[in-house]
């Protein structure tokens, strides 16, 4: 029996047959409801603006990116959320912050993060919205203007 990178065959074989268990496993759960502490409800929007409606540029990713690791820590230990990726389009970035499945906490993650967006110097545009999905509402705000990046 040869070895690959130092692993033998029959520990690849073992290690596939427990991958494939875990899988199997996992693949069975997703019929499952989520869990009442699973972060399944998009809570903010962090919205990155780039002018005129264009894609975000390679500096706006990274912009944004850093923007996320100045929230990640925060959200993260408050045990509130997390930041659940990123979707891109014309004329923006969004950094999405998902948590439990209630609105009743919605405002309480704003407040939690929004002296952190409010610091960081986004470009005009920008702005938190919050997601409120029993009512089916979004509330917009922290949008900056102009004058707020100078």
């Amino acid at each position: 029996m040869g070895t690959f990178s130092g692993i033998t065959e029959s520990d690849h074989i073992n290690a596939l047959e427990v991958y494939r268990d875990w899988f199997q496993r996992e693949l069975a759960n997703l019929g499952d409801e989520p869990d009442e502490d699973d972060f399944v409800w998009q809570k903010l929007i962090l919205r990155w603006a780039t002018p005129n409606d264009q894609w975000p540029t390679d500096d706006d990713e990274d912009s944004a990116m850093e923007l996320a690791k100045v929230i990640d820590p925060i959200i993260g230990q408050s045990g509130l959320g997390e930041i659940n990726g990123f979707e891109h389009g014309a004329g923006q970035i969004d950094v999405l912050i998902f948590g439990k499945a209630t609105d009743s906490d919605v405002d309480q993650i704003y407040e939690l993060l929004a002296p952190a967006f409010r610091e960081f110097e986004c470009p005009a545009g920008s702005r938190i919205i919050r997601v409120y999905n029993e009512r089916n509402d979004e509330v917009e705000s922290d949008i900056v203007t102009e004058n707020a990046t100078s």
